[in-house]
């Protein structure tokens, strides 16, 4: 099964990026079909994704985090504007502006204990992101990429971390689709 380590998004930023797509949607003129926006109630920050894994690992990984996020107090952090990656465009995102340290800490903390449960450190370096949409197929189109870059700032409430959640992903012809295997609360 395919597994990765996010944080929820909570419903009122759900709510507030919602506006945001349909904002985008409206200046990113494409064909119907090639953007394809990640539902609401999907919305989560990777924090780690460590791919195909064997079943009987659950628990380890479930317990690892547990541990790695132990005494890490809540924390918030705000988003600072909307990006996107690949050339041509095939992900748009909402940028957090300079990363906090909390979060930093926080990924560093889960990738310490899951290393030592076995699994390998991510090489790249973590870019914090809340992906918003998918673009499929296409060339390279300058247009689409300056309506993106040049969006300018955004006004969303701010990312409220009180949790950390290990989730199955499986892949659909429609979309992912994400099933919370655990959740390990923060402090505080």
């Amino acid at each position: 099964m395919r597994i990765f380590v996010g944080i929820d998004v909570g419903g009122v930023l759900r709510e507030a990026v919602g506006r945001l797509q349909k904002d985008l949607d409206g200046k990113i003129k494409l064909k119907a079909g090639r953007l394809k926006w990640v539902l609401p109630e999907q919305m989560h920050f990777t924090v780690k994704f460590l791919g195909e894994v064997d079943e009987g690992r659950v628990g380890d990984i479930c317990d690892s985090v547990r541990s790695g996020v132990a005494g890490v107090r809540k924390f918030s952090f705000g988003l600072s504007g909307v990006g996107c990656y690949g050339n041509p465009v095939k992900v748009i995102w909402a940028e957090v502006g300079k990363v906090p340290g909390e979060l930093l800490d926080l990924r560093e903390r889960i990738e310490f204990a899951l290393e030592d449960a076995g699994f390998e450190r991510d090489k790249r370096a973590f870019e914090a992101h809340l992906t918003l949409g998918r673009i499929k197929g296409g060339r390279r189109d300058r247009r689409l990429k300056d309506a993106i870059v040049n969006y300018g700032p955004i006004e969303l409430p701010s990312v409220a971390v009180g949790s950390v959640c290990v989730y199955r992903s499986e892949l659909t012809s429609e979309a992912a689709v994400y099933s919370l295997l655990c959740e390990a609360e923060l402090s505080g």
